[in-house]
């Protein structure tokens, strides 16, 4: 039966010396090309350095070596490789046994995406109630100016310069009280009604949003 750990004795130098079939059939080279080569051909740029330094670190000491790194397949791909290694024969060969952790490696990275996701997710959900909790108290903020307003426009007379400041303050607000159902709408705080419209005018207002939040050197045609 095939030991499935890869098992090794290399130089301090970087060049395997010995190694199992458990190499030849996790990477796929042939034993001829993993002997011939420095083994840092075969370890992940990102990862050389890093496994340089903590060889150096460690060899020093009497315990085990112990590290994680990337190995290249035939294919292309790279696999994780976790290290066990103990200096010998004077300390300029090593004994070292690695264990394929790839698997291991890929579940954790998408258990990591699985956490950032559901983090994003409550944090969306935290805006949107905190959003809809500002929105409520604008929406009743604006029922008095729209209230008032317009019973102040009912004793303007008409035509007069008051009664036009008092129509232009209920447009504003009527657009602010859209404003606010979007809002609503965003947190999921108010049921939306579908309707039939015309999408030039939403353009067209959210051009108006858009304009105060942008800089004068962005056109918008």
């Amino acid at each position: 039966k095939l030991v499935p750990d890869l098992v090794c004795i290399a130089s301090t130098s970087g060049y395997l010396m010995k190694i199992n079939k458990a190499w030849t059939a996790t990477l796929g080279f042939t034993e001829e090309e993993l002997l011939s080569e420095p083994l840092e051909n075969f370890i992940h740029p990102d990862d050389i350095e890093p496994t340089r330094h903590e060889v150096a670190r460690q060899i020093g000491g009497n315990s085990t070596i112990n590290f994680i790194n990337r190995y290249r397949t035939q294919e292309g791909s790279y696999k994780w490789l976790e290290w066990n290694a103990t200096p010998m024969a004077g300390r300029s060969l090593l004994y070292a046994v690695a264990r394929d952790i790839t698997e291991r490696r890929q579940a954790e990275d998408e258990r990591r995406k699985l956490q950032n996701q559901l983090q994003q997710a409550q944090k969306m959900e935290a805006i949107g109630t905190l959003a809809g909790g500002i929105a409520h108290d604008f929406n009743n903020i604006l029922g008095a100016i729209i209230g008032y307003a317009e019973m102040a426009q009912e004793d303007c007379p008409p035509g007069s310069v008051a009664g036009d400041d008092i129509r232009q303050v209920l447009i504003a607000g009527n657009r602010a009280k859209d404003l606010v159902q979007q809002i609503l709408a965003f947190s999921r705080q108010a049921e939306v009604e579908k309707i039939s419209l015309r999408p030039a005018l939403i353009v067209g207002e959210s051009i108006k949003m858009l304009r105060s939040s942008l800089p004068t050197s962005i056109e918008i045609q």
